[in-house]
Parts: structure tokens; sequence; C-alpha cells
């Protein structure tokens, strides 16, 4: 499975989620990474959306590789949250 992260602009979703686009296997997809793990892994200080966003830029590194292995062995929404980051820094 091919798993590319074109470079487009990232958007703060109604669901306090920061939502980012993947390319697999040739076929656009949506992922999402939630507000909690972006305050909790990736320095996020609020909900707010510069906040988040800058988060997500500045982690976006490890954000993608958390993706590209979560969309390995699940189907369907990907969602990011906490838990897909490990313990707790």
């Amino acid at each position: 499975m091919d798993v590319q992260f074109p470079n487009a602009r990232p958007v703060l979703t109604p669901r306090d989620t920061v939502l980012f686009q993947a390319v697999v296997d040739g076929a656009d997809e949506e992922c999402e990474v939630s507000s909690e793990a972006l305050r909790d892994h990736f320095g996020a200080s609020s909900r707010h959306a510069p906040d988040l966003l800058r988060a997500f830029i500045s982690g976006k590194e490890s954000i993608q590789r958390v993706a590209r292995q979560k969309r390995r062995s699940v189907a369907g929404r990907w969602l990011l949250v906490t838990a897909d980051f490990g313990p707790l820094p």
C-alpha cells in the first residue's frame, strides 16, 4: 500500500480536529488528528485554530508517520487520537 501526503494546507474542522490530505494507492483520502492529540503530544496551547494548526505543522512528520501506520491496519476514517501517539510525555 502506497501512502503519500501531498503538500496541501491542513484545515480545522467543526469537530475540533485538523484535517489533512492523503493519497492511498492513487486515491484521495482525508485524515484527521484530534485537538487533544495536538495538545497532549505536539504542544498546542488551546483549541483555537492558530494553536492547533501551528502544532500540526510542527509535528507534521510524526503525525504523518503515525497516520501511515494506522492506515495500513485500519480501513475507513482516519482519526488519530492521543493514544495513537503512545504514552503522554
